[in-house]
């Protein structure tokens, strides 16, 4: 069984707030953390909040939410999920063009 892959020691910008919500898609999204399709009629986990002092929107699709869910539960950048999975185990930076279909 993997543990929890704690990467963030705390030192990063923690949201002002964040409200999340598992809407199905009116229309084609993409998820922020693979980049791929979340197709019309799809459930997907949608977090508006503000960070930094703006705001945001991170749309992600289910799998990977999953993933994110029961590895990152220390923390989590958006956006970064499969980069800081693939150092954990690989103990290397990605690679341009990296897919990173190795790990799903």
């Amino acid at each position: 069984m993997i543990s929890c892959i704690c990467l963030y020691s705390g030192d990063w910008e923690q949201p002002d707030f964040t409200h999340v919500t598992f809407p199905k898609a009116a229309k084609p999204h993409h998820c922020c953390e693979c980049g791929a399709e979340i197709k019309k009629g799809e459930k997907y986990e949608l977090t508006k909040g503000k960070w930094d002092g703006r705001m945001d929107t991170h749309k992600t699709c289910i799998p990977c939410m999953n993933v994110r869910n029961h590895l990152m539960v220390c923390g989590w950048v958006y956006g970064q999920l499969w980069e800081d999975i693939r150092e954990h185990f690989r103990g290397t930076e990605p690679e341009e063009g990296d897919d990173y279909e190795w790990l799903k």
